[in-house]
This record gives C-alpha cells, structure tokens and sequence, in this order.
C-alpha cells in the first residue's frame, strides 16, 4: 500500500514513548548493542505482520515493569493519502487500521510489506522445519491476502481433529467432517507453497550469480503429500483426503494428525547435497542472504517496490569485502530501506542516506 512515513511506540521493548518520522530511501540507524536498533526494526515488522522476528511470546515485547504495548503507523501512499495503523496488547491484541477497529489479522496484515534481513535467519537452514514453515507461512501472507484466511481455518480444523483424537476419537463422522475442511484448505495452501517456490527460483538464481558466482542453490519442498507442482487443487484435495484416511489408525493411537501442510518442510539444496546436513557456516548463512534477498526481489515485483520497506540488522559482519559490496548493490530493491549497524562507516554504502544515533531508546 506504501511507506512508513511515521512510527509511535509506547512500552515496546527498551522504547517508553517515541514518535518518529521517517523519509522513503535509505535510513541508518548506529549504535552499540543493546541500545535499541534491533527494536525498531523489530516494531516495524510487527506493525506489519504481527508477529516479532526474534521470540514468539508477544509479552516479551513489553518494555520492562509494564504489561502493554502500542505500535502504530502511517503510511504514505502513492496517490498521497495517508493510512494509519494501530496494534495494542494487553493481554489481548487490539487492532486499527485507518481509525477503524478490525478483528482479524487477515484485515490488517497487507498494509505495509516488508523483509527482515537477521542474523537469525541462519537458522532458515540449520534450524528446524517449523522454523522454515513460519518464515514461508509469514511471506505468502504478504503475498497472497488469501493465504492468511486459508491458515486460519486449516489450524482450527487442525487443533479440532486432534482434540478430537485424544478424546472421541471413534466419532468417524465429527472426523471426517474436519478431514474435509484439512483437506480443502491444506490442498489450497500446498498449491500456494508450490506457486511461491518456483516464483522465487526466477529471482533467486540471477541473485546466485551476482552474489557468489552462479552458486546452484536450490530450494527443495517437501510437502507431505502432493509433491507434483502441476496437480490442481482438486487433486491436491483427493491426495490429501486419502492421505488422512490411511493414517487415522496412527493418528488415532498418537492423539495427533501426522499428515498435511503443518508437516512440510524444504531443504537448502548446494549440488544435491542439504546445506542443513553438510553445509559449513559460511555456506549456510551466504544461502539464508540469497533466499532473503530473491524474496525482497519477488515481493517488490509483486506489490511493486513503492510499497516495500527492507529492515537489515546487522547481517554483514562476517561478510568479507566482495560479498558485502555484493549484497548492499543487491539490496537497493525496496523503496525505503532501514539499516541498523555499529560502524558509522557502512553509510557510505548508501547514496544521501538519513543517519540516526541510537542510545538508550532514543533516537538523535
């Protein structure tokens, strides 16, 4: 939709109370650690997707001895009109876009679209398979409006099954009514997995080559059924109302569905080999920045890039000259771009950049 041209935080993190203006283009943010760089990168993300790129527990977000929260936005559009956007929570998550109270995520998140560049993202491949299921899921919300929706009522029919598992679990009709709803709704959310991976190998591979000479990164999916990319969701339903079927026994004898989307996962893949097995660190963290910056390539293409805010912290550190020339030529992609560092000095990769000293919670 367009740009941040204004943050307010209140008790988020170390930020007892700032109202911030920003411009489109590049700002750096310099500081020592622990000053709050991280923070407002943080709070950026959040406005946009509701969700922290460093815990998963919303309470870790107050700022200390307090037990609420509030991030709010505006956004500067192409067409000159100002949005605003508003998250409170305390203890239950309120939310404003434009001055109106929305009750779903799926009516806020798709204002403000953004990639976080961390030095978490390393665990894309050494971590786990929820750990890239979450960075997936969180992308092709920003993408597809839908997709949110189509989470949503996968996870409730989901979380039904099993409680039904545990506890009623000879009620074959209540079971194969949430078979139903898995199965309609988890085919439609592979076929957006299967969309989105060969979208982002277009702009990956060109990335490869400017990055680190033509590297044969590839991202293999696994999803636990439907591994053709051409099947339709029709038969995408079928596989996955079959696959059901014929691990109810399990699923009955474990409490918990074993088949569906919530089990996918997908490999980092450097000449056939999992960089997740046998890659060094090196080699995993120079394939995070390639899969992180094809994303921020794709999602400008999709939502063009007027609408797409970069957040980068401290991710070039371990990077030697070359790459890090590489990657900041690779990174003028979005149409504002907030760069948190130590160095003074990594301004200068960037053309009339907005400096600003961070100390304390306070910017200057």
């Amino acid at each position: 939709m367009g740009i941040l041209a204004r943050l307010s935080l209140q008790n988020f993190r170390n930020y007892e109370c700032l109202d911030f203006e920003l411009d489109p283009g590049v700002t750096v943010l310099i500081g020592d650690n622990g000053q709050g760089k991280s923070n407002f990168l943080e709070a950026v993300y959040f406005l946009a997707v509701l969700r922290s790129f460093r815990c998963q527990q919303l309470s870790n977000l107050y700022r200390w001895g307090t037990g609420c929260f509030v991030v709010r936005g505006v956004l500067q559009c192409e067409d000159g009109r100002e949005v605003s956007l508003a998250v409170q929570y305390d203890s239950k998550r309120q939310l404003r876009v434009a001055g109106q109270p929305v009750a779903r995520a799926s009516e806020f998140i798709g204002n403000l679209f953004t990639v976080a560049f961390v030095p978490e993202d390393i665990e894309l491949i050494k971590g786990t398979a929820g750990t890239r299921r979450r960075f997936l899921d969180v992308t092709l919300c920003q993408m597809y409006p839908r997709y949110l929706t189509l989470l949503q009522e996968y996870a409730k029919a989901h979380k039904s099954r099993n409680t039904l598992l545990r506890h009623d679990a000879t009620d074959r009709q209540a079971l194969s009514a949430f078979d139903r709803v898995m199965a309609g709704r988890g085919a439609s959310i592979i076929d957006y997995r299967h969309r989105f991976f060969e979208e982002l190998s277009s702009h990956q591979d060109p990335i490869a080559g400017a990055y680190c000479g033509g590297w044969p990164l590839r991202l293999n999916y696994r999803p636990s059924i439907g591994n053709d990319p051409s099947a339709t969701v029709e038969e995408l339903t079928e596989q996955l109302m079959e696959a059901l079927l014929e691990s109810l026994p399990r699923d009955q004898q474990r409490g918990q569905s074993h088949v569906g989307p919530h089990r996918d996962d997908y490999l980092f893949m450097l000449e056939d080999k999992s960089l997740h097995l046998f890659g060094s660190e090196g080699q995993c963290r120079t394939a995070a920045l390639i899969c992180k910056l094809a994303t921020a390539h794709l999602l400008c293409a999709m939502k063009k890039r007027e609408s797409v805010v970069l957040l980068v912290d401290d991710v070039i550190g371990e990077l030697d000259s070359q790459h890090q020339e590489a990657f900041f030529s690779l990174l003028t992609q979005g149409a504002q771009t907030l760069f948190a560092c130590t160095d003074p000095g990594l301004a200068a990769n960037f053309e009339s950049p907005a400096c600003y000293r961070v100390s304390g919670g306070t910017l200057v």
